[in-house]
């Protein structure tokens, strides 16, 4: 199902770096040698939430979104609506980036597509089987705003399924995986091997084990 697959260049690292902009824009500047990207991630990771409609968030008084945030020396902040703003790039990437050739659109709508590239036959199953996976995934609100975007896609009934161990789904899936009977010994790469050569050896291994875990 190769064909199926759709990618949107926007990871957590994106998101803390947009949430930065948005604190400088309310003149904090949170990056600094010690503490580095720390700060700012935190605020994303304990403030951050994906607002069910946008436009009415924004509408919102600002007493109603704010949050404040403890600094490491004690001091205060307070953060409005950019504890939605900063995650909205996942529906709108356009937010945090202009538009250029072939256009970039939400994760809502690479669902929706990815699943249309499938067999007729195979999309009732998918629409109803919607994982989510990975660090982004986390936040607050996401599985609803999800929910409601792909069922006004697709005008139909759509579940969305968010694990309590969504962030590391991948690492599980892989581990289970790699302990399979069936698991193929040639495809992968030892730990005594990757702790000898390091990051390189996946360039330097055959094609066929790059993929490996």
């Amino acid at each position: 199902m190769n064909h199926a697959i759709k990618k949107l260049d926007l990871a957590g690292k994106d998101i803390t770096a947009y949430l930065n902009k948005i604190l400088m824009e309310r003149g904090y500047n949170l990056i600094t040698p010690s503490e580095g990207w720390g700060t700012v991630r935190d605020i994303k990771e304990k403030l951050g939430y994906v607002a069910l409609d946008f436009e009415k968030e924004m509408s919102l008084p600002v007493r109603e979104v704010d949050a404040k945030y403890e600094l490491p020396d004690g001091q205060e902040i307070v953060l409005g609506n950019g504890r939605f703003r900063c995650t909205e790039p996942l529906f709108q990437p356009e937010l945090m980036r202009p538009r250029e050739s072939g256009d970039e659109e939400g994760i809502h709508h690479m669902i929706h597509q990815s699943i249309l590239c499938c067999e007729h036959t195979q999309r009732e199953e998918l629409y109803m089987h919607i994982c989510l996976a990975g660090g982004n995934t986390m936040f607050e609100g996401l599985k609803e705003r999800i929910t409601k975007e792909m069922t006004a896609l697709s005008g139909r009934e759509v579940k969305v399924h968010a694990a309590p161990e969504r962030r590391h789904l991948a690492w599980i899936g892989g581990s289970v995986y790699s302990s399979l009977g069936c698991f193929p010994q040639e495809t992968y790469v030892s730990k005594e091997e990757y702790d000898e050569v390091g990051p390189e050896i996946w360039w330097r291994a055959p094609r066929s084990h790059r993929h490996r875990l």
